[in-house]
């Protein structure tokens, strides 16, 4: 499961730059954490992607 937790456990990671994420188009739940933990979804790709500063 993936939540904003695990989404600051890879932020902790120096060289991290981002989180790319591709869950099942039709898991709309993971699909709407996603969106609500910051992730911005990537139509062309169908991936979901958080930058990390």
């Amino acid at each position: 499961m993936f939540d904003l937790q695990t989404s600051k456990r890879f932020a902790l990671h120096h060289d991290a730059k981002r989180i790319v994420v591709q869950p099942e188009p039709e898991n709309k739940a993971s699909c709407g954490l996603l969106l609500s933990c910051g992730f911005v979804l990537d139509t062309e790709k169908e991936i979901y992607v958080k930058l990390l500063s």
